[in-house]
């Protein structure tokens, strides 16, 4: 808007209108949308003025006003009207209403909730009119959002300042100050200033600075600011801590960026007086790196907490690791009011991630062939070890047999059942390998209680071996065979008997493929062993059927005892 062409009189109205809009940006609050009255939209020809909201508590008597308000000459001169948009209710100048104006100035005494609304002035000047739209919201009693700006103090003795608003307005009326804490007068404090001596954590509250005034003789009106005062843990220095880096020497990859961070700990609660008395800086060969090309450096004070312990931070960024990097001293300096700290650091060139792949990717080779090796050969180390061991020699343990053989006659299966038992089994355990092997009917003793001697020498025995034959079919006792001699059937019974009360060992051999049942038509007894231990499969017409270093024979004597049975002379 231009002042050219107004008189001395209407350009300083002019300024004061201005000062009107900057009155009202002071109030506390935040900045909200005002809809204009549609009469006022567009069309109106009037220069118009809106801004922030005032937000006011209820029960507080309100002022707007410019300081134009004191100038009879510009109250003669200008014509001011005042409306509020809800209803469109005019506003009258009668000091007698709660809600009036004087000329410029609108005053509430005192303002409700419902009072809040937009309101508008108008007024010509040097042919134009003028509008000043005047959003007002008003808060409920001790409503946060009414609050100034809270405060932070560490200084034993803090001053709290009557905000502008309020302190214009008691001088200006007149008024006379006073305090609240905490909604609670303080006694003796009367002043637009609060000052506090000696302040701890517990002074942390809502300070009020109140305003008492009267206008036109009226009766009392009360114009408050509320701002919340914090009061922070008293700070203290100590001697400093370089808490990282923690070492003395850092890898490196010539040609690539570096970062570096110098952590320190300086005190506690003290960053706030810091910035300008504390450092943490970055040095090559004990000079300074600022402004070398290349480096640059950033500092920082952080405060953890709930502990309020203080730190400051440099790090130091190099562009790129340089040879001569590699040859220099790297220093970080700490430093606080009472006291600086050093630490060096030199860079040595890391290996290469080249070479560390190749030699992990061997590590791992290497390691894969040794699981893969000690896996398949497994069972021929441990018949190795099984020569030089002391536990591999006969052993006195009160048990007499190395392993008792249970097995069912068939006549398809016979004679191949014949050549594994008294052929090929007997030449590889007791004739190669020393094993005391018991095969009923070849060792028992005739004439003695068949049930007795069955289960004696099975308790005296470490393994039970269990002959399985394409053909077999036991029934749910035991696994004893209906179909075999009844002297078989005992065998069964008693063996698998104590296998399962005993936890003894069993070694499932199997004679020849099973069939397409599989082991379906086996008892659950020896369902369940060969869920534990898969049988192992003799062939009579694969190559080293009966060499005691085939794989099959291997196997078996990997699942006999480790040491051999000592021969009893009570065993006949």
């Amino acid at each position: 808007m231009s002042i050219k062409g107004m008189s001395c009189q209407q350009g300083t109205l002019y300024m004061r209108m201005i000062s009107l809009l900057v009155l009202l940006l002071g109030f506390p609050g935040v900045t909200c949308s005002c809809d204009l009255p549609d009469p006022l939209k567009g069309g109106s020809t009037c220069e118009n003025y809106t801004d922030s909201c005032l937000y006011v508590p209820e029960g507080e008597a309100v002022y707007i006003a410019s300081d134009t308000v004191g100038d009879p000459d510009v109250n003669q001169t200008i014509q001011f009207t005042w409306r509020r948009e809800k209803g469109n209710t005019s506003i009258s100048s009668s000091e007698e209403e709660r809600i009036h104006h004087h000329g410029p100035a609108l005053l509430f005494l005192p303002i409700y909730l419902n009072d809040s609304d937009l309101y508008i002035a108008r007024f010509d000047m040097a042919g134009k009119c003028y509008i000043l739209y005047v959003p007002v919201k008003v808060l409920a009693a001790r409503d946060p959002e009414g609050e100034y700006t809270p405060l932070n103090f560490s200084d034993s003795n803090p001053k709290i300042t009557c905000p502008e608003i309020v302190k214009d307005r008691c001088k200006a009326e007149k008024g006379v100050f006073s305090w609240d804490r905490n909604s609670t007068l303080m006694a003796g404090e009367a002043g637009e200033d609060l000052q506090l001596l000696g302040v701890t954590k517990a002074d942390s509250a809502l300070y009020t600075c109140r305003c008492t005034w009267r206008h036109m003789e009226h009766m009392a009106y009360n114009t408050t600011a509320s701002r919340n005062l914090f009061v922070e843990d008293k700070g203290f220095f100590s001697n400093i801590q370089i808490i990282h880096p923690t070492t003395q020497e850092l890898m490196v990859h010539p040609g690539y960026p570096l970062s570096i961070k110098c952590k320190a700990l300086i005190g506690t609660n003290v960053c706030s007086k810091c910035q300008a008395e504390c450092q943490g800086t970055w040095e090559k060969n004990n000079h300074s790196l600022n402004s070398i090309a290349g480096y640059s450096q950033n500092f920082s004070c952080n405060m953890e907490e709930p502990s309020k312990k203080s730190f400051i931070t440099s790090t130091l960024i190099i562009d790129k690791v340089q040879e001569s990097d590699l040859k220099a001293s790297f220093r970080c300096r700490a430093k606080s009011p009472p006291d600086v700290k050093y630490h060096y650091l030199t860079l040595k060139r890391a290996e290469s991630l080249t070479s560390m792949l190749v030699a992990l990717m061997c590590v791992s080779a290497v390691f894969l062939l040794a699981t893969t090796a000690i896996k398949y050969f497994a069972v021929d180390l441990v018949l190795f070890s099984r020569r030089f061991l002391p536990c591999t020699k006969a052993r006195n343990d009160g048990l007499q047999y190395d392993v008792y053989v249970v097995y069912q006659s068939e006549k398809v299966m016979e004679e191949i059942l014949s050549r594994f038992l008294f052929q090929a089994l007997l030449q590889v355990l007791e004739q190669k390998c020393g094993f005391r092997v018991f095969i009923h009917g070849r060792d028992a003793i005739p004439g003695e209680d068949r049930l007795r001697q069955v289960e004696e020498r099975v308790m005296l025995s470490r393994r039970l071996m269990v002959v399985l034959t394409p053909g077999s079919e036991v029934n749910e006792t035991l696994g004893s065979s209906p179909s075999g001699p009844p002297s078989e059937a005992v065998d069964w019974q008693i063996g698998l008997h104590h296998a399962l009360l005993q936890e003894m060992r069993v070694i499932l051999v199997q004679l020849g493929d099973m069939g397409p049942q599989g082991y379906t038509h086996l008892s659950p007894t020896l369902q369940h062993l060969v869920r534990k231990s898969a049988p192992l499969c003799w062939r009579e017409d694969s190559p080293g059927a009966s060499h005691w270093n085939s794989r099959f024979w291997k196997r078996v004597r990997y699942a006999m005892p480790s040491a051999v049975a000592k021969p009893s002379s009570s065993v006949v």
